[in-house]
């Protein structure tokens, strides 16, 4: 049906693409109350670090994975770059299990920035 390249089909990927996001951010900070206690102060403190992580990840993450795939691209086959990807979504995991969160919240931001354009 080729939707891709259509305006509903980006629409429909976009809408899901967003309320994935949304709903990992809530259960990850849900899960942080359930860890740490449910008080205000760590509430907001927990969403403040939760946004930083998005935003570190989109200004120093984006150029960090692009380094890494042209790294991994310098091999001629697509073994380093299926292994680069990997690496990289288990750092993502590793980086928000560490702090408490969900590791599926960092495995998807890291999924984002590998197949974030540019």
């Amino acid at each position: 049906m080729k939707l891709m390249h259509r305006d509903v089909g980006q629409l429909t990927l976009t809408a899901g693409m967003v309320t994935d996001a949304v709903g990992w951010f809530l259960l990850s900070v849900v899960s942080a109350m359930a860890v740490g206690g449910v008080h205000g102060w760590r509430v907001a403190l927990t969403i403040g670090f939760l946004v930083g992580f998005v935003v570190a990840a989109a200004l120093l993450g984006r150029p960090l994975v692009r380094w890494l795939f042209k790294l991994a691209g310098r091999s001629a086959d697509s073994g380093p770059s299926v292994a680069t990807a990997v690496v990289v979504i288990l750092a993502g995991a590793a980086i928000t299990s560490r702090w408490g969160w969900k590791a599926v919240f960092g495995a998807f931001v890291a999924g984002t920035l590998i197949g974030a354009p540019g």
